[in-house]
């Protein structure tokens, strides 16, 4: 399992993981614990002080902090008496993209919140297995927006598609989005060539035919309907965009 930087791991998180299991335990009944999990990663709350080693590499542990540590890394637990914390088991397939999260995170006032919805995971373990699964899955998430690294790229890109995919029914002008990101035009164009290949226009084009094609086979909404939804109500202006970029006449999906 690598490690990004000084207090990340690369974490495929786009897979859902699957709970194996979670709980409220009490640890420091001996002054040291120490584990080795091959197949599972944990997540835990704290709300005490102690210190954790993980392949030899000190880490703090106090009130408020969430710890992340993958599957195979050797774990040293040294305790100053009885300590009590959240924990989740879970695997993950490997493969695909990854995404930094914490080794260790101070969450401060966010700590009741996201140790709430763990609690509420755990609940659901039993009776809702799904459900925990994606509350898990959201929390691990929260955790990652932590980082200085959400993955590949630079984190206005980041921003501009984030903004991008919750305005792909709506006109969109690229001077007015690189505004929004808090960079000029030409800024947000260098920074999409450099870690996309594509130019912003390009890769606004792009995804509004991938949500198409989406609603084309996963849907019964009208055509016109699709296209007013993903920005290119113009019929004429939508066959031909999908078709260039797609290979195929929105209709084509139909059959």
């Amino acid at each position: 399992m690598s490690r990004i930087g000084q207090a990340t791991w690369a974490a495929p998180l786009h897979h859902q993981p699957t709970v194996i299991s979670a709980g409220v335990v009490d640890h420091g009944l001996r002054p040291i614990e120490r584990w080795w999990l091959p197949r599972v990663w944990c997540l835990h709350c704290y709300r005490y002080e102690a210190e954790l080693v993980l392949d030899g590499q000190v880490y703090a542990i106090k009130p408020n902090y969430v710890g992340i540590i993958p599957p195979g890394v050797e774990q040293e637990y040294r305790f100053g008496g009885l300590s009590r914390h959240t924990y989740v088991h879970f695997e993950m397939p490997s493969g695909g993209p990854s995404v930094a999260v914490p080794v260790m995170a101070d969450l401060g006032e966010r700590f009741a919140q996201l140790a709430w919805s763990l609690e509420q995971a755990i609940g659901d373990l039993p009776v809702a297995p799904m459900r925990c699964h994606v509350r898990v899955w959201d929390v691990l998430w929260e955790l990652a927006r932590t980082t200085d690294d959400l993955g590949p790229g630079d984190p206005r890109q980041r921003r501009a598609m984030s903004l991008i995919e919750r305005s792909l029914d709506r006109p969109l002008e690229i001077h007015a989005l690189a505004r929004e990101v808090g960079i000029s035009h030409n800024q947000l164009t260098r920074i999409f060539r450099a870690h996309l290949d594509e130019t912003v226009i390009g890769y606004i084009r792009r995804r509004r035919v991938e949500r198409a094609v989406h609603l084309l086979t996963a849907t019964d909404l009208p055509i016109g309907t699709i296209a007013a939804r993903v920005g290119i109500p113009d019929a004429h202006a939508f066959n031909k965009t999908v078709r260039a970029i797609a290979g195929r006449a929105p209709r084509d999906f139909r059959t």
